[in-house]
């Protein structure tokens, strides 16, 4: 197996683990002699609103939506993640002048090989969205990190200052149109979501404020050389850019398939996570099914830094869910999907074995991060810190991080010429990429 096999998941799972570690981390509130604080969380800023409507930006299957907090002079854009349970803030930028109360230093645990981070706790800030500050919450909480060990900003090209969790989604029922990349908040009490033909109902379950569901998980048995079917419980991650990770070395319902890479999935508190990917015989989720789904297995030590004591099998993130209309419903505990026209889109994933970065937000300069070893960009000669000039003959000006990184995720075969600048030099060289599947 080349060093290729274990990159290909590597910047596609990168965010999504970390994001996952954060709801991993331990209860900063659960201490003895300490009652754990009572939030608001976000509420209509008119009383006796129905509903709110806000764009968001998708970004790797991540959802961005601009907050802005104290009074800020401009929003910040938030990865909104249901699978977190508290608010974290991971960089603060130099034109903002942002008042943190009432701070504590705390240590937090996640996933990953080595120690935790270093954090403020921050209590009762002032979240506001919308033109007219129609959403807001005067009672923030923030996890506030003293080192910004994620650089998601340059990750995703944009300045992101943080992620959003439970606050988010308590008090409302809300729906992801991934489509027209339209968030909706509705009232509880004034709003039941339409059952139509093709949506399906989950239950949801609350756990430690994260939502939970039921699934179908399709193994082959060697013993009955047939393919059967289990329940499993998985959390609901929209703060993952993943389709799916299952948990083998903790849960005996979970099996290894037969082929796997070796892969470094990303960052957590801990440091780094490794596991591998393989393909399982298939995810029903309801009425649909997902065969052959890549699926990435964290090993037992990043495990480890942040054992499951939820019951959990696994989750499912962005890859899956944006296949959907979801309708995220935590006052009455429900989850509806409804399919949408990416439903038999193919399972994304890089197939070049390279990782691009925007060290300068929201300016189309774009750099190659690193290269895996025997990958396409590898034999292509590409390079770490190679300026990107242009993709298939079009300046990257004209494409934004997030559709740059879709051209490295196409099918196998497809062929793309790549024009770059190596770092030092004023000569533009042009090579060609051919993707591959490390795992057929």
């Amino acid at each position: 197996m080349t060093q290729f096999s274990a990159f290909f998941f590597k910047f596609y799972v990168i965010i999504s683990f970390f994001i996952i570690s954060f709801g991993l981390v331990k209860d900063l509130w659960a201490q003895e002699d300490q009652k754990q604080p009572s939030y608001e969380g976000l509420f209509f800023k008119r009383e006796g609103r129905f509903a709110f409507s806000i764009k968001f930006e998708l970004i790797n299957n991540l959802i961005l939506v601009p907050i802005r907090i104290n009074d800020a002079s401009e929003s910040s854009y938030f990865i909104i993640n249901s699978g977190l349970r508290d608010a974290v803030i991971s960089e603060i930028f130099p034109d903002q002048v942002l008042q943190f109360n009432r701070a504590e230093k705390v240590k937090i645990s996640g996933l990953g090989q080595g120690e935790g981070l270093w954090a403020y706790t921050t209590q009762a800030n002032l979240i506001q969205m919308g033109e007219n500050n129609d959403l807001e919450s005067q009672t923030q909480p923030f996890l506030v990190l003293l080192d910004d060990a994620f650089q998601l900003s340059s990750r995703f090209g944009k300045k992101i200052q943080g992620i959003m969790g439970y606050d988010f989604f308590k008090n409302f029922i809300i729906k992801i149109d991934y489509h027209t990349k339209l968030l909706t908040f509705y009232h509880p009490e004034k709003y039941t979501p339409k059952i139509k033909r093709k949506t399906q109902v989950f239950d949801l379950e609350l756990q430690n404020k994260k939502p939970y569901i039921k699934l179908d998980y399709f193994l082959y048995d060697s013993l009955s050389k047939q393919k059967v079917k289990r329940p499993i419980k998985v959390l609901v991650d929209t703060g993952g850019s993943h389709a799916l990770w299952l948990d083998a070395y903790y849960n005996d319902l979970i099996k290894l398939p037969a082929e796997t890479a070796p892969t470094y999935i990303g960052k957590g508190f801990n440091g780094d996570i490794f596991g591998a990917v393989g393909k399982i015989e298939g995810l029903g989720v309801g009425k649909q099914a997902f065969t052959s789904l890549l699926t990435t297995f964290p090993d037992s030590l990043s495990l480890n830094a942040a054992p499951q004591k939820d019951g959990r099998q696994g989750s499912i993130g962005g890859e899956i869910l944006r296949r959907f209309e979801v309708i995220i419903d935590y006052p009455n505990q429900k989850l509806y999907l409804k399919p949408n026209r990416y439903l038999k889109d193919p399972i994304y994933y890089n197939r070049a074995g390279l990782e691009i970065v925007a060290p300068m937000p929201d300016f189309p300069y774009f750099l190659v991060g690193q290269v895996e070893r025997d990958s396409p960009a590898d034999l292509a000669g590409l390079k770490a810190q190679d300026q990107l000039v242009s993709i298939n003959g079009t300046p990257v000006s004209e494409y934004s991080l997030g559709e740059i990184q879709l051209f490295f995720r196409k099918r196998a075969g497809t062929k793309i010429w790549v024009s770059f600048r190596r770092e030092g030099q004023t000569e533009v060289q042009r090579v060609r990429l051919v993707l591959r599947s490390p795992i057929e």
